[in-house]
Formats: C-alpha cells, structure tokens, sequence
C-alpha cells in the first residue's frame, strides 16, 4: 500500500511505500527520514551526524555499519521507484507492442503514400506524415530505452557494491 507524504524541505508530494523509512526527495534531493506517529506520517530532514575523531569512528560497532549500508540500499531503492516505477517512466513495459505500432505505422505511411500517388497525388504528404511520425516514434522508443537501461545498470551496480559491502 503506498502513502503520500510531503517533503519537509520544499513541500513536494512523495508517494511512500509501506515499510519506508528514507527517502529522497525526486524534487530538492533532500535526504529525509519518514516519521510515523499514532495519527500522522511525516518527514524531516535527516541530520549529518559528524564524526569527532578517527578514533571513535573506528570504533563505531558492525551493527551501525551495516544499519547505515541498509539504510543507503533503502534511499537507492525509493529514489529508483521515484524516477521509474512511480511515474511509469519505464520503457520496458511495452517494448513489443511499441515497436510492432511504430512499423505498423510505418508500412500504413507507405501504403497511404502510394494509393495517393495513383489516386490523389494531393493526399501524398498525408502518408509521408505517417511515415514520418512512425520513424520518429520508433527512434523516441530507442533513445528512451537506452537512456533507462543506462539507468538501470547504474542503480544495479550501485546496489551491488553496498550488497558487497554486507559481505565484507
């Protein structure tokens, strides 16, 4: 179940999924902390803790170090579902379907180009329109496709290397 709350920095709606307890926000990029109370759900700004001296830090125990790995795991997570999921900016859903449109296009173009060639010489720019916004649709497809897997593999590598760090 998803929930709505706004960002404690600029105000910006940010949609929560259950559990969530950090997130980013996809407007300021605000580092927040989602605090729930007995009625209300709300964020506020994340605190930097600093570290007074090499020596307490290295004597900082595993448990917090790997409550910080999770909690960056947690805010890579939300501000992917942000970007991708939540607003179905995600090409992948119809890849088929889009390009088996965009040449359908393409070929119903083609087919208006030359029956008004032979009938209507006037309606031929009716067909190069099509053929036109199909080439275009197909190559809009390709780029936003590229750019996502672009995405992906970042997030993906990014997460592995704080996996990797649970490990070590």
């Amino acid at each position: 179940m998803k929930k709505q709350v706004s960002c404690n920095n600029c105000g910006n709606l940010l949609e929560l999924h259950q559990g969530t307890k950090f997130v980013a926000c996809n407007n300021c990029q605000a580092q927040l902390e989602v605090v729930k109370t007995d009625n209300s759900l709300f964020t506020k700004n994340r605190k930097s803790s600093k570290r007074q001296s090499s020596i307490a830090e290295n004597r900082r125990s595993s448990e917090d170090s790997f409550a910080e790995i999770y909690e960056a795991i947690d805010m890579l997570d939300q501000k992917w579902n942000n970007q991708f999921v939540v607003k179905g900016a995600s090409p992948d859903r119809n890849v088929k379907f889009d390009t088996f449109m965009g040449i359908f296009v393409i070929i119903f173009g083609i087919a208006c180009t030359i029956m008004a060639a032979l009938m209507a010489p006037m309606l031929v720019f009716l067909g190069i329109i099509f053929i036109i916004g199909g080439t275009w649709g197909m190559l809009n497809l390709s780029d936003r496709r590229s750019k996502y897997l672009k995405a992906k593999k970042k997030y993906e590598e990014e997460r592995a290397a704080l996996k990797n760090k649970l490990n070590h």
